[in-house]
């Protein structure tokens, strides 16, 4: 197993990368029944011992050993991954800037897929899917890795079934020197110029939108509580058919329970996630000649962006924290 410090160059692009882990969730779908035990979100090493059993593993900057049962996927990026004799993995492996060891007895019932990485089967080893071993003719830079590994691991924050939308109003955002301009309902939802999605009234139990501005910065937060999860969950594959061929540095993940994306598009740089019935959609836009060209313009309100991020995440928290109370 490597040291994570130890940097090493990777062969593609993230656009790339990131389209070749969803064809490797669509080559090895998870088609397990509905999901009941925990799914392991983590940034550093991750161990699961021989009795244990998980469903997802997302792991960021961290080498995983796997002992016990995985009954979803495994997700690694820049870490090394080890599966020892008594592993059992139900769905695919994809691991970016690492390599993974197979030990003899160890079984992964779908497949492999590595980016930037090797493959090391023991005999007796079982895989029952496809093995792939992807390499691009791209430099997949070190801030690329660490875009990934930065967002890949969110942990999808969500009020409880309690909540109401009228409560986002106390959401404190003038500690950042955040105005709020406007605050409505809305059924349309304009994903920073990439596309439109609508949606009926019907499915949703209510849908928020909140403008702010800070300077040269237009920042949009809407909320939407779906009548039910199976709402929730045709709302997000109805985003997921936008474009991406027009974004930037898309990360998307939807292991685990829900679903998030961050991306880059024209002055906009946007974060959308749900789980359950909950919907979150924050973006920040700052309007600047040339912005593409700036790369220091875009960390500023990626700053700005996941600084906001972290303020609804508490508030969420808050919220649940509250409903448990009472």
């Amino acid at each position: 197993m490597r040291r994570i410090g130890n940097k090493r160059k990777a062969l593609m692009t993230l656009g790339s990368l990131v389209i070749m882990f969803f064809i490797s969730q669509v080559l090895f779908p998870n088609d397990l029944l509905a999901k009941s035990r925990e799914s392991i979100l983590r940034r550093g090493n991750v161990h699961i011992g021989i009795s244990q059993e998980v469903d997802d593993i997302v792991c960021a900057q961290g080498n995983v050993v796997i002992e016990g049962h995985v009954f979803g996927s495994v997700f690694v990026v820049s870490g090394d991954i080890l599966l020892k004799s008594t592993a059992v993995i139900d769905n695919n492996i994809t691991l970016t800037d690492g390599d993974i060891w197979i030990t003899k007895g160890a079984v992964v019932k779908k497949g492999i897929s590595t980016f930037g990485g090797k493959i090391h089967l023991e005999e007796g080893a079982r895989v029952g899917g496809g093995i792939q071993e992807i390499i691009s003719l791209e430099k997949l830079s070190e801030g690329m890795l660490s875009l990934m590994a930065k967002y890949i691991i969110m942990d999808r924050a969500f009020p409880p079934r309690s909540f109401n939308l009228a409560e986002l109003t106390s959401l404190n955002l003038k500690q950042y020197g955040l105005r709020k301009k406007l605050e409505r309902r809305f059924n349309l939802l304009n994903i920073a110029g990439v596309g439109e999605v609508q949606f009926s009234p019907q499915v949703a139990e209510d849908a928020q939108e909140l403008y702010y501005r800070k300077g040269r910065a237009d920042i949009f937060l809407r909320v939407i509580k779906f009548n039910s999860k199976e709402d929730a969950d045709y709302f997000w594959e109805r985003l997921r058919e936008l474009p991406e061929s027009k974004m930037h540095n898309s990360v998307h993940v939807s292991l685990g329970d829900g679903a998030h994306w961050f991306f880059r598009h024209q002055h906009f740089t946007t974060c959308m996630w749900y789980r359950g019935r909950w919907f979150t959609y924050l973006d920040v836009s700052l309007k600047i000649p040339g912005l593409k060209r700036i790369e220091r313009f875009w960390k500023e309100s990626e700053e700005l962006r996941d600084t906001i991020l972290m303020e609804i995440e508490g508030f969420y928290l808050k919220a649940s924290q509250a409903g448990k109370k009472g």
